[in-house]
């Protein structure tokens, strides 16, 4: 007897469908002028600090939006303390002696849209947090170069971008099984928009700090 072919029925997993569907704006993001100069080191010390308080805003809002994700059963694991970076956040502004400003009008408009997603509906956060903690697998590689352009330390100034060290691989396929067990394949299409909203955030936040510094 011939064996059935199943594979058609079968939904793809969260992290596969996300990576697959914000496979362009994940390029566009890496492809940012700011993100260029980050990676290159060409970046002013002081706009890299200014960079770290836009995250800090915006992980802070995070923070305070995940309430009702972590409530629901099996989603715990991706909102654990351990990969919040608001306090990384904080030690690397010490760390530069830096203060987090006020908000840029594109910092602002994604942390209240993170609200808004927390609220309306929890579960749509993974769509966001799959982008933030996606973030650390190129982060490891931006931290290198932020040290080598600021002559920084070990970890000084660089706890945000590369929070995990060497265990950095093993973390992100940890939180993709925690996404694909909690979230069934069905549902997962519906985290498309958002993950594709914060990665056009997170692009926005760079452009608006460039050009606040009138950096070419």
């Amino acid at each position: 007897m011939d064996t059935m072919d199943v594979s058609a029925d079968v939904a793809p997993l969260a992290s596969a469908l996300l990576r697959e569907a914000t496979s362009a704006d994940h390029e566009s993001a890496e492809r940012s002028a700011f993100q260029r100069q980050l990676v290159g080191g060409n970046l002013p010390r002081a706009l890299y600090g200014r960079f770290l308080g836009e995250m800090l805003h915006v992980w802070r809002a995070l923070d305070d939006a995940v309430a009702g994700l972590r409530a629901l059963a099996g989603f715990a694991p991706l909102v654990d303390p351990s990969r919040l970076r608001g306090p990384d956040l904080e030690r690397d502004l010490a760390c530069l002696g830096i203060a987090a400003s006020a908000r840029t009008t594109a910092t602002a408009a994604l942390c209240d849209q993170l609200c808004a997603w927390g609220a309306e509906s929890p579960v749509s956060l993974a769509g966001a947090l799959y982008v933030l903690e996606g973030s650390t697998n190129g982060g490891r590689f931006i931290a290198r170069s932020v040290r080598r352009a600021y002559a920084l330390d070990g970890q000084t100034g660089t706890a945000f971008l590369d929070p995990y060290g060497e265990a950095q691989p093993a973390r992100w396929a940890e939180w993709k099984g925690a996404l694909d067990a909690a979230v069934p394949g069905s549902v997962a299409a519906s985290l498309v928009p958002v993950a594709r909203e914060t990665f056009r955030a997170i692009e926005a936040i760079g452009a608006a700090l460039l050009a606040s510094a009138a950096v070419p």
